[in-house]
């Protein structure tokens, strides 16, 4: 903070374009410049440093009439020998920081470029640029050098310098060339498939290719309209801006056809540049370019730094290579017009990697047709192609693929791109795919190279199982969610593909897919080759691991497509593929996650293979497995936001089955008892009081999985008894059932969030009551402690409940609104044993009970299978400090809820079984005291709190604050203490925390009185907080005593409390997002044990009635408060510029807990806690507390109503799902024939 005080000190006296302040003078200018900034530590210097020293080095440069600058930094160059230029270069190559970096780099090329501005001739131009990059490349020259002297070890400071020099290097080629520019790039020679654009608005269109740029597109928009490219803006049809000039088309998903809109906008009030552009200096042609500059005169440096052993450095030299024009050299292949024959094997070598892959790159180029080939483009391709085959140029690409090491089991991203090319090409010269038809063999180089077709077969397998084994060929996590894509039983919902493919992954893919076109089309040609693959060793492992063990989602998903497309082909390969698939779905385990194409690829051949390759006993023995293998299957997890794709994939394979073995039907759905498992134990079986939680009822619980049980409903339903036994069971199911007392009734609106978690409806203004709540009840032990409490209104529900069982009370006859009731509405029926009574006028005192209230809240939180509940019980029964109930239209401060609930509570406690467990979980004692400097008395006093009040303003982190809450106060001077042993002495006075409670709540005072306004105002600074672990060790007495110690030199006393006493994380945070006048308020609050076993815990957030997951990394945009960075559209400017500004939502109050939690000893205060540190229940600690485990606390009346009515909604929420109409067949069978 000082170094950064100390540079905005010097930018004061500086003004650009006007005089600077009188005590800064040319001579105290120079000597800053020359003298002091040249021996600052440049690595460690942040944005307020680097804007220094622009400021400086425009004012120095312009006291000598070599620059000229505006007040907003524009600048024109008079002198291309600026002075100072090496200070820019060592922050760009030296800084750290990644934006200093970064803004470091925009200022030096918008140096460059006012250089090149003032050039009046081509040889002027290529001089100023040839002097610009050999800069940057003897500096690459240096470090390589330095690299090499080490051994080939690349240092961080070194790895810095080149990382920075590239992205200079690229950041000149990218924006110092016209966008419009048809040079054609090595790393983007194709242009991808032609596409018409279509411009209404002015009655035109303009051909473009799918892989050319927006920038390219707007200068053929311009010149279809005769308007200048910058006064364009483009917009498609969905209103998106295409902003990014290098974007390509076919990424913004412009396509053949699409409309766009185009609006002319000319800035009149933009002043023209004094200096026209260097891009429309008439003399620059492409030789000018910059690519072309570093093409071919810098390429073989470049091309060295591939050897390096950083990755990064590697891909990104690469990336580089990939923008500049295709090398002279390495593109001068031996062509058709040579007169000896070319020697293939010198120029396609496997030995090199990178060269190899850049050749390979080269002759796709030559011999593959695009899209948007001409005629005449693609005839000249074919015969480069034919005099490449006949020169033996794909011989040796073939003897490259299967003898070289590229296969080997560690390869890195580059020899997988080298491999799955040369497998591209392999199949392109050899295969030509037709749509519906057998594969035709375009040229047999292959097939005569390697002329055994067991060893083909073998080779080819062998690739697909080494790369489909490899590492980094995927994880679990690609698939752990994808579905079941069936061809005929398709789940309602598109098919998930997990997490984004890496680039191995998709070199993977590649390489499995090209390997098995070319493995299709020999067998689909030659039944030798087709006989080999069936009797090649282990085929049976090769197909089961291919398209169902192997962890990348995209490697089977194209083996399962392969193997089905041969298939299709060959009757004889779909009979031995459908037994195959028979085999391997004996075997197939129920906890499975990859298995989603097998079952894709099994039910294709069960709807396509020839209904008689199974004899009847086969038939009935595979529909035999597949009923015992559905009936032990396990219930899905409630909440779970994946379905278990085995399940799935059984039922789409046993609905297809059924479908071909149709005489089946009665045997499966009657005899099998498979119309009663599927309909109640599968699909309309619910939870109960006494079998509830993550497994519970009924089996199939996601969309999916729900969606292909209903399908198998269906496919039985079209056999006449199963037609009657299901009609017969939907009638009882939906006459059993009251009708909804509301319009347009759709209880799916009302289902339990996929969190587990249930929310609170907001009566109007009570988020602040809500969000506390949410709080409160994620701290296991208070939920318990809650649940637990024992209070005189329990005895009277026990009465009401034996009372009403026996008929005889009136007030057992009435129903109590529960709090899902405004959502579901009353329920209604008979009364039943344990439903809890209305208040009247003498329950008052039972039903007026907050505590109650509070319980109840807390039980529905625990058990109500809804999304929400409602507060209106809690809201009336809460009295403020006149008595009246509170009113949830008027908005209060959180914090001021809180103390007066806890007094609330405190008071209710008093008579119970738990007086005191308020004190144990959350309160925390601060002490304040005078202490004498000048003899040994010292005065005290402690006070016990439920929260600490932390001062947000003018602070930047919580640090901060806890330093300014224990900061001493000097009582000296006129202010002496006085002693009553010895009279006025000087003194500290201070205020510590004494003793800590596991949970540590920690208020932000974010609202002040506005003196000057005269009125409330909310403080929005940015405050930081840690978020892994909170040490308050510092901020207590034993932190003072030990810091003073340390300042003194004493003794460091011995510690009161072990370490973990005072280490807490951050568990919860309550944010208020709005003004002191008006806000809302919501909570982000994370597991303190995971709702699922194994799993690690998670954030959700908590607004009103909603409970999403939520990022923990988003904590310091939607917590700390502060500033933001928004873009806003400029009408004047015509285009979006980036604004500051505040937000308005930040943290209001923090919760901490303890990350090892201390057990207070029975018979001592809390501020006597032993120093032996246990932890709190450990069985529940570490076991499934989110459900079952604190069931048992809740009073047993309140808990059979809460789950009356949660199996009341869950019947409903059955009956009005959407796929249920799916459980009546279409076609109805015969079932009075005579009519």
């Amino acid at each position: 903070d000082e170094v950064e005080f100390g540079y905005r000190f010097l930018d004061q006296p500086i003004s650009i374009g006007m005089n600077r302040d009188h005590w800064l003078t040319d001579e105290g200018l120079e000597h800053i410049f020359f003298n002091k900034f040249p021996t600052v530590n440049l690595a460690p210097i942040s944005n307020v440093a680097l804007n220094t020293f622009r400021l400086y080095f425009v004012e120095v440069n312009r006291t000598k009439n070599k620059i000229f600058s505006d007040d907003k930094l524009n600048i024109t160059v008079f002198d291309n020998n600026v002075i100072g230029l090496d200070l820019i270069w060592n922050i760009v190559l030296e800084a750290t920081n990644k934006l200093v970096g970064k803004h470091a780099i925009l200022f030096l090329t918008k140096i460059q470029r006012s250089i090149e501005n003032e050039a009046s001739s081509k040889e002027q131009i290529l001089e100023i640029r040839h002097r610009f990059l050999n800069g940057i490349f003897q500096e690459l020259n240096s470090s390589h050098s330095k690299i090499e002297a080490n051994g080939g070890s690349v240092t961080k400071p070194l790895k810095l310098r080149i990382q920075r020099c590239l992205n200079v290097l690229n950041k000149y080629i990218n924006e110092f060339e016209p966008i419009s520019s048809v040079l054609k790039k090595h790393g983007s020679t194709k242009r991808g498939r032609p596409i018409k654009v279509d411009v209404p608005i002015f009655q035109t269109s303009v051909d473009s290719f799918s892989k050319e740029t927006v920038g390219v597109l707007r200068q053929k928009i311009a010149t279809a309209i005769n308007e200048l490219p910058q006064n364009i803006r483009i917009f498609t049809t969905t209103g998106t801006e295409l902003k990014v000039l290098t974007q390509q088309l076919q990424s913004v998903f412009v396509h053949s056809g699409a409309r766009v809109t185009v609006n002319c906008v000319r800035l009149l009030n933009r002043k023209a540049s004094t200096a026209p552009s260097i891009m429309n200096k008439p003399f620059i042609d492409e030789s000018c370019y910059p690519s072309v500059i570093v093409a071919n005169n810098y390429f073989n440096f470049l091309f060295q730094f591939l050897s390096l052993s950083d990755n990064f450095l590697r891909q990104t030299v690469w990336d580089l290579l990939m923008i500049l024009p295709t090398n002279q050299q390495m593109s001068h292949l031996p062509s058709s017009s040579s007169a000896s024959a070319p020697n293939w094997s010198e120029t396609l070598v496997a030995n090199n990697t990178f060269k190899l892959l850049y050749t390979l790159q080269i002759v796709e180029f030559m011999a593959l047709e695009n899209d948007g080939d001409s005629a005449a483009e693609k005839e000249a391709k074919q015969a480069w192609r034919s005099w490449f085959i006949s020169t033996k140029g794909f011989r040796q690409i073939i003897h490259v693929s299967f003898s070289s090491a590229l296969l080997a089991t560690e390869q890195d991203e580059f020899q997988k791109r080298c491999f799955s090319l040369l497998m591209k090409l392999i199949r392109k010269f050899s295969i030509k795919d037709v749509e519906k038809e057998l594969p035709q063999i375009i040229d047999d180089s292959l097939f005569t190279a390697v002329n055994d077709p067991k060893l083909l077969i073998s080779q080819l397998l062998n690739i697909v199982s080494q790369t489909s084994n490899s590492p980094g060929s995927g994880s679990l996590s690609d698939s752990s969610s994808s579905s079941s894509s069936s061809a005929s039983n398709a789940p309602p919902i598109p098919p998930r593909f997990g997490q984004p493919q890496s680039q191995i992954q998709k070199y993977n893919a590649s390489i499995v897919k090209h390997t098995l076109h070319i493995l299709v089309a020999a067998c689909a040609l030659n039944q030798d080759y087709l006989m080999a693959l069936i009797q090649a060793d282990n085929i049976y492992d090769f197909i089961s691991n291919a398209v169902v063990h192997t962890s990348a989602l995209h490697i089977r998903r194209a083996s399962s497509n392969h193997f089905h497309r041969l298939s299709q082909m060959n009757e004889s390969f779909q009979k031995f593929l459908f037994r195959t698939c028979i085999q391997i779905y004996q075997t197939i385990s129920p906890d499975i996650v990859t298995a989603d194409d097998f079952f894709d690829l099994f039910d294709r051949l069960t709807l396509e293979t020839d209904a008689k390759t199974l004899s009847e006993a086969e038939v009935l023995d595979l529909c035999n497995l597949t009923i015992s293998k559905l009936k032990s299957q396990p219930a899905e997890s409630r909440g779970s936001s994946s379905y278990n794709s085995v399940f799935v994939g059984i039922l789409c394979v046993f609905k297809t089955f059924l479908g071909r073995y149709e005489h089946l039907k009665h045997y499966v759905g009657q005899t099998a008892g498979m119309i009663q498992e599927i309909y109640q134990n599968f699909l309309f079986d619910i939870p109960s009081a006494e079998n509830h939680g993550l497994d519970a009822p009924p089996k199939c619980k996601s969309k999916v999985t729900r969606y292909s049980a209903f399908q198998v409903l269906v496919e039985l339903g079209s056999e006449r008894t199963n037609f009657l036994d299901l009609v017969s069971r939907l009638v009882h199911h939906h006459t059993s059932q009251s009708e909804p007392d509301t319009f347009n009734f759709s209880p799916q609106g009302l289902e339990k969030s996929p969190t587990g978690y249930v929310g609170l409806r907001n009566l109007g203004a009570t988020c602040y009551m809500n969000s506390l709540m949410q709080q409160l009840y994620m701290i296991p032990n208070f939920r318990k402690a809650v649940l637990s409490t024992t209070t005189d209104y329990k005895d009277f529900l026990a009465q009401c409940s034996i009372s009403s069982a026996s008929g005889g009370s009136d007030t057992a006859q009435q129903h109590l609104t529960s709090p899902t009731a405004a959502a579901a509405g009353p329920i209604v029926g008979p009364v039943h044993e344990g439903v809890l009574p209305l208040a009247n006028s003498e329950d008052d005192k039972f039903f007026d009970n907050t505590m109650f209230q509070f319980q109840k809240i807390f039980s529905y939180l625990q058990e109500s299978e809804m999304k929400y509940i409602d507060t209106q019980g809690f809201c009336k029964s809460y009295k403020d400090y006149d008595d009246q109930p509170v009113d949830p239209r008027v908005q209060m401060d959180a914090d001021e809820f809180f103390n007066m609930f806890f007094d609330k509570i405190e008071t209710h406690l008093r008579d119970t079984n738990q007086p005191n467990f308020l004190k144990e979980l959350f309160e925390s004692q601060s002490t304040s005291f005078i202490e004498s400097e000048n003899c040994a008395h010292r005065s005290e006093r402690t006070e016990n709190h439920f929260t600490i009040g932390l001062t947000v303003k003018g602070k930047q982190s919580l640090l901060e604050s806890l330093e300014l809450h224990i900061e001493g106060d000097h009582l000296n001077g006129d202010n002496k203490y006085k002693c009553e042993e010895c009279g006025y002495v000087d003194a500290v006075k201070r205020t510590c925390v004494k003793t800590l409670p596991n949970n540590l709540i920690i208020h932000l005072r974010r609202f002040e009185y506005d003196v000057e306004l005269q009125r409330r105002a909310k403080v929005n600074d940015r405050i930081t907080f840690p978020i892994d672990k909170l040490n308050m060790e510092p901020y207590t007495m034993e932190g003072i005593r030990r810091r003073e110690a340390e300042r003194k030199g004493l003794p460091i006393p011995d510690p009161v409390h072990p370490a973990s006493y005072y280490e807490y994380e951050l568990a919860g945070i309550l944010v208020h997002s709005g003004t002191a006048d008006s806000g809302h308020y919501y909570s982000f609050i994370k597991e303190r044990v995971p709702r699922h076993p194994g799993q690690p815990r998670k954030w959700y957030q908590f607004n009103d009635t909603v409970v999403e997951p939520f990022d923990p990394e988003e904590i310091p945009t939607c917590c700390f408060g502060g500033f933001e960075e928004a873009q806003v559209y400029d009408a004047t400017l015509g285009r979006f510029t980036t604004q500051t500004r505040q937000r308005i939502d930040s943290a209001y109050m923090l919760i901490y807990q303890r990350i090892v939690p201390i057990q207070p000893a029975p018979s001592l205060s809390l501020s006597e806690v032993t120093e032996s540190v246990a932890m709190i229940d450990v069985s529940e600690q570490e076991g499934d507390q989110s459900h079952m485990d604190y069931s048992k606390y809740i009073d047993p009346v309140v808990y059979k109503q809460v789950w009356r009515e949660n199996m009341k909604y869950l019947r409903e929420k059955d009956i009005f799902e959407t796929d249920t109409s799916a459980s009546c067949p279409s076609n109805l069978p015969p079932l009075f024939p005579s009519l």
